[in-house]
């Protein structure tokens, strides 16, 4: 097949996907007030306003690339407030499942906030593979982003325990971690060693839902490296990550091989 075939192909089965959801749906949170309802009244409405498109303005970047979005202007003042994306009558929405909401964080009143809802599918590794919900107003933290989970290396599920990430230079945040046995774990990244904010099984950050955790295989012992990347709110472990300041230090090899 050729370069223009290919294009051709490639441009078809974006056309497809966008098509499958060729549908009108709104940034429906706790941050914007519907002026002209065509849904539920008030907070969480839906109008004009905060409807997001894939038609490269208001907003959007690119038409026709399968990511929606659009700046919105919030109704209320600074703080955290959820938000979901959802069509008019609740039927589709994304993260999907009750209280599964993502968080904008906003430090003056009238902030404009860019939501995006990415509807393309990646086959990267990177999770969520699709439906992905995002905003240019996320959670800043305090302490930091720690990666949590079910094994003793990420605190056994006790955010106080968890990994700190690291900037990478490259917009992505990086956890090292040695992992000692081999077999499938759970985790999730959460803000300032708490639950409030959260990674929710593979769908985007949500305020408060904790029972839904981002699978992981550790195929060996060893380094893994967990990255985050909050322009587009997805996450992604690999093994053989670059090794820890922490793990080669002198005084992590005493703490690891001292008398006993």
């Amino acid at each position: 097949m050729n370069r223009t075939a290919l294009q051709l192909a490639a441009l078809a089965l974006l056309e497809t996907t966008s098509a499958a959801f060729a549908q009108p749906w709104y940034a429906r949170g706790a941050f914007y007030s519907a002026a002209n309802e065509l849904g539920q009244p008030g907070l969480w409405g839906a109008d004009s306003g905060n409807e997001v498109r894939d038609d490269g303005i208001g907003g959007d970047a690119v038409a026709s690339d399968g990511i929606f979005s659009r700046l919105i202007t919030t109704a209320v003042g600074p703080g955290r407030y959820e938000f979901k994306i959802g069509n008019l009558d609740w039927s589709d929405d994304a993260p999907t499942g009750f209280n599964i909401n993502c968080v904008i964080e906003t430090f003056v009143a009238n902030d404009q906030v860019l939501v995006t809802f990415d509807t393309n599918t990646y086959l990267d590794g990177w999770i969520p593979q699709t439906r992905m919900v995002w905003s240019d107003r996320l959670v800043q933290p305090l302490q930091g982003w720690y990666v949590v989970g079910d094994i003793p290396e990420l605190g056994a599920w006790d955010p106080m325990l968890g990994v700190l990430a690291y900037p990478t230079g490259t917009g992505l945040f990086s956890a090292t971690v040695y992992i000692g046995a081999a077999g499938p774990a759970q985790y999730k990244w959460t803000a300032d060693r708490q639950w409030i904010y959260q990674e929710v099984g593979g769908q985007g950050f949500s305020i408060r839902d904790t029972n839904h955790n981002v699978p992981m295989l550790a195929t060996a012992p060893g380094f893994y490296e967990f990255l985050m990347d909050p322009s587009a709110g997805r996450v992604f472990v690999r093994p053989g990550g670059p090794t820890a300041v922490e793990a080669t230090s002198w005084g992590r090899v005493k703490a690891l091989y001292r008398a006993r």
